[in-house]
């Protein structure tokens, strides 16, 4: 049941709770539903109906989709001043379906395959994302991601890492391929916040708040608070980032394979959501 005061919870660092704070300001008035904006502590408060909107990272995103009742939905991410497109890649790590490696932790002593655009964010801070540590024999240099992929297809690296979206469509459209490789997890090193709106929030809501955010860079009392959080504008977000089709498609695929192998279908969920690096 929403609360009839918006709850909005900030996981960020506690130097944006301020600007934030006009933020939430501005959506109680376009709104006109009181609100109020606190600390975030617990992912969990959206779960339970303690939380109504939240501004969260990447990888608190990707922790929140893991959960079995999917409590939020993002709705708006701010564009940073001086960018010219949003900052919110999502990767999967990727090995094949026989592979011994149940998760980034075991990969010890692999071969990698390593694309050119993995190449590109080699260098981007990785400590504050609590990247699992790789522990690599090999890199064999790809040009494109598709090249990686078919590396692993053919047993010739141990693992790889697949832009989300692209690896979404590739199992979409190709059950071969579905059927021969599986996702380690869900990775981001986006430094973009999110914002998410808890599942108990009206639709009717949601979209006002939505609106409010995309036009907020129109008001003259709000913009210099905006430049304070570096954010030229708000921009949409749609249920691209939700992804209840990838993970669907991973389980059901690899059930199918536990029943042809004659082995039982109570499995350990094979498609994990973290953080970690491109």
């Amino acid at each position: 049941m929403q609360s009839p005061t918006l709850i909005f919870e900030t996981f960020l660092d506690p130097s944006y709770f301020k600007p934030y704070q006009y933020i939430v300001e501005y959506i109680e008035r376009s709104v006109r539903v009181p609100t109020l904006l606190l600390n975030g502590e617990a992912l969990e408060d959206f779960s339970a109906g303690s939380a109504d909107i939240g501004v969260v990272s990447a990888p608190h995103f990707l922790q929140l989709l893991s959960q079995p009742s999917r409590p939020v939905e993002a709705i708006a991410a701010p564009l940073f001043l001086g960018a010219r497109e949003l900052d919110l890649s999502f990767f999967d790590i990727i090995v094949h379906h026989d592979s011994p490696y149940h998760c980034v932790e075991e990969l010890y002593r692999c071969i990698w395959a390593c694309h050119a655009r993995a190449m590109r964010s080699a260098n981007r801070p990785l400590k504050r994302n609590d990247i699992p540590m790789i522990s690599i024999r090999e890199i064999k240099e790809t040009t494109t991601q598709a090249q990686a992929l078919r590396l692993i297809l053919k047993r010739e690296v141990d693992a790889t890492s697949i832009d989300s979206l692209l690896f979404n469509l590739v199992i979409h459209n190709s059950p071969n391929i579905a059927a021969r490789v599986r996702s380690l997890g869900c990775y981001s090193l986006s430094t973009s916040p999110i914002v998410v709106v808890a599942s108990h929030v009206s639709e009717q809501l949601k979209t006002q708040v939505q609106e409010a955010l995309l036009c907020a860079h129109h008001h003259a009392h709000l913009s210099p608070h905006l430049q304070d959080a570096q954010v030229e504008r708000f921009l949409p977000l749609t249920n691209i980032y939700n992804r209840r089709e990838h993970r669907w498609v991973c389980q059901a695929t690899h059930k199918q394979r536990a029943i042809a192998d004659g082995r039982p279908t109570l499995m350990k969920r094979v498609t994990t959501y973290g953080v970690g690096g491109l």
